[in-house]
């Protein structure tokens, strides 16, 4: 019965992320907000992570003590944070959002147990890519023949800003590379795969996303550096991949403009903008006053957007938001349990015979390339970008770690892990309640908040009608 259980729960999981993958094109249709219709479509998934979690947790690795000693000090730590934040309420979701993104990741790892599961996921990704592209071109062509020119800026449909579409890039271009490596699929299968990963980057350069391109080239590297030659097939893909993008976006976004004498636009900067962007800077230093201001504790989960600073609700640099916002403890800790997990998965794999697998260099380069990403941007805050890291994640452990299926053998059931998951679904069940009452009734307008140009009103969203 359990292992019934777990299956369909596993089968809802996978099939549930796929479908939040492949309507990348349709958020936005509901209550005009991309980044509002992706944060409730999250919810069903954070649910399904944790019941796959607390009905499948005898297939999870065994835990080091020092695995168990890092968590309960982390937990610690942010319960501190939380209790001296200025506003409870608010520190408290960012906490359930960040740990229920966590277990998710966990969950992926269980439920990718079977091959067929993976499999399913790599078609997934291809099909997800294959209906934006459909959608970005349909858009492109639609702005054509309505305004006469072709903004970009306005072809991006299911994103609030096109920055958001480029982290979520930033994870699929390495998977969908590794999709056109695997050889048992069909040459129907491989073609669009192939057609997606080119497409993606034709769409990655007619958006000039400088971060996610420097993210993609030294996540590469980096798996060129981890795993040698076993990472070369997965690098050509990439850049053959790149080249023939940049032809289409030559041929197709550059070249019909310029038969028929329109006006390209790219992006809204100005060349000053493309060289130096003031802005991060700007919020850079407001995140190491905070840093400065509370170095053990931070200034609360979410507290980085407590103060209107007219930029940004948070520094676009999610490792001076972690530090601003939890403590340098915390993030001295965080990270350093973070690297020993990576090193133990990838010594796994050189203690065994077989040779890198083609998904853990993928996803290897796609989470380096992420957490590169997250130096400049703010990919670590945005509901589908969040998604695909976690999806990554997921098939990184995965491919690196198998989980524990042994028929003749019995793991007791973990108490303290069984109260942990339930005060986790506990806490989800009310994040969920509370954000979908924020969907329904628009809160309202925080009093202090200084008066905006229309065009400005909402941006940053949090301060407008976010939880603080």
């Amino acid at each position: 019965m359990t292992s019934l259980c777990q299956r369909l729960s596993s089968r809802l999981l996978i099939g549930g992320i796929a479908l939040y993958i492949v309507a990348m094109p349709f958020y936005s249709s509901l209550s005009g907000s991309a980044h509002n219709d992706a944060r409730l479509a999250q919810i069903p998934l954070f649910l399904l992570g944790t019941v796959v979690l607390f009905i499948g947790q005898k297939n999870l690795p065994n835990w080091t003590s020092f695995q168990q000693l890092t968590t309960t000090i982390l937990v610690i730590l942010a319960g501190i944070s939380c209790s001296l934040a200025k506003n409870h309420g608010a520190a408290l979701r960012e906490c359930t959002l960040w740990i229920s993104l966590a277990t998710l990741s966990a969950a992926v790892f269980i439920a990718c147990f079977q091959n067929k599961t993976i499999k399913f996921i790599m078609q997934a990704i291809t099909l997800a890519w294959l209906v934006y592209s459909a959608f970005f071109f349909l858009a492109w062509v639609a702005n054509l023949l309505a305004h006469g020119e072709t903004h970009f800026w306005l072809a991006v449909p299911g994103f609030d800003n096109p920055r958001f579409l480029n982290h979520a890039q930033t994870i699929a271009i390495p998977l969908l590379a590794a999709a056109t490596i695997h050889t048992d699929k069909c040459r129907t299968e491989l073609a669009l795969s192939w057609i997606a990963l080119c497409l993606c980057f034709a769409m990655l350069m007619a958006l000039v996303a400088r971060a996610s391109t420097v993210s993609l080239i030294l996540g590469t590297a980096a798996a060129v550096v981890v795993f040698g030659r076993a990472a070369f097939p997965l690098a050509r893909r990439i850049l053959l991949g790149g080249a023939i993008g940049f032809l289409i976006y030559l041929l197709i976004f550059q070249g019909i403009p310029h038969w028929f004498d329109l006006k390209t636009i790219s992006s809204p900067h100005t060349p000053a903008d493309l060289v130096s962007d003031h802005s991060r800077i700007y919020l850079w230093k407001i995140a190491l006053y905070d840093v400065a201001k509370a170095p053990l504790i931070g200034v609360g989960p979410m507290h980085y957007s407590a103060d209107f600073n007219g930029r940004g609700a948070h520094p676009h640099n999610i490792y001076l938001q972690l530090i601003a916002e939890f403590g340098v403890p915390f993030f001295v800790l965080l990270t350093t349990a973070t690297v020993v997990l990576a090193r133990r998965s990838l010594r796994h794999i050189r203690q065994t015979s077989h040779a890198p697998d083609t998904l853990t260099v993928a996803t290897t380069a796609a989470l380096v390339a992420a957490l590169v990403d997250g130096t400049f941007s703010g990919n670590f805050v945005v509901p589908m970008a969040q998604i695909w890291i976690c999806l990554a994640a997921g098939l990184f452990f995965a491919s690196t770690n198998h989980p524990i299926s042994t028929p003749g053998t019995t793991r007791g059931i973990n108490l303290l892990a069984v109260v942990a998951l339930l005060g986790i679904l506990s806490l989800q069940l009310l994040f969920s309640v509370e954000t979908i009452q924020e969907y329904i009734h628009k809160p309202i307008t925080i009093d202090n908040r200084p008066a905006l140009p229309g065009a400005e009103a909402n941006s940053p969203r949090f301060w407008l009608d976010g939880w603080l």
